[in-house]
């Protein structure tokens, strides 16, 4: 759910006449700090996932190569420039 409208429903659920504007701004920050915690979660797992993937396919290269001793498999690389970029 992207910030804005989590603050949209955030405010339609919450903003209550019994609730005060302080209270209403105080929780309205602790909700969103929690998303930004939980953005920035995912982000690095996602991260982590690509580093190890990334690692993966080199060790797997290496021990290919190691046992072939082709110059075909250590100058092998993906097409995609990009797919190293974490």
């Amino acid at each position: 759910m992207e910030i804005k409208d989590m603050v949209s429903h955030y405010l339609a659920e919450n903003d209550t006449p019994e609730t005060s504007i302080a209270t209403l701004w105080d929780t309205l920050k602790v909700v969103v700090r929690g998303q930004f915690i939980a953005i920035a979660a995912r982000q690095n797992a996602l991260r982590r996932d690509k580093r190890q993937q990334l690692e993966d396919d080199i060790r797997a290269l290496e021990e290919t190569h190691r046992q072939s001793g082709s110059l075909a498999v250590r100058n092998s690389s993906p097409s995609n420039e990009n797919s190293y970029a974490l």
